[in-house]
């Protein structure tokens, strides 16, 4: 559904005893999703490790450390819309829902090997939003956004 957001506001309790917060915005032309978790070990390690094969143990420290992370999962505007600002938008939305819900930093691995729009540069797009690269993978630099 157009313009719907899942991730509804937590109680006072935050985060405690939860998980994760799954965070999902469709707009027209496309969609943004990730989830919100404690920096729990398991949690860190899951999603490095098993989801991405990333083995690297400062890393897994340095995100541990971190009381609430976001992983932004995926931003997906529709071919013919590239170039319209809607990936603009769509972070901003997914940037509002993590700091919402008190999110220290967003984490995600920008995907070099998915198709842009003739002229893009991924990497550079994500720097100039405020993330950093904090390790170099296969699949693509690991980035950080502290808020």
């Amino acid at each position: 559904q157009q313009g719907q957001t899942v991730g509804g506001q937590l109680g006072e309790q935050g985060l405690a005893g939860l998980k994760n917060l799954l965070l999902a915005h469709l707009a027209d032309g496309g969609d943004v999703g990730g989830y919100i978790t404690p920096g729990s070990a398991e949690q860190v390690q899951n999603w490095l490790q098993n989801r991405h094969g990333i083995y690297d143990q400062n890393i897994l420290e340095r995100l541990q450390s971190i009381s609430i992370l976001a992983f932004l999962n995926n931003i997906n505007v529709e071919e013919d819309r590239r170039g319209e600002g809607i990936g603009n938008e769509l972070l901003d939305e997914f940037l509002s829902r993590a700091t919402f819900h008190h999110a220290v930093a967003i984490v995600l691995i920008a995907d070099t090997a998915e198709s842009q729009i003739e002229g893009f540069d991924l990497i550079k797009w994500y720097k100039g939003r405020g993330f950093e690269t904090i390790l170099d993978t296969d699949i693509g630099p690991l980035m950080i956004y502290e808020i």
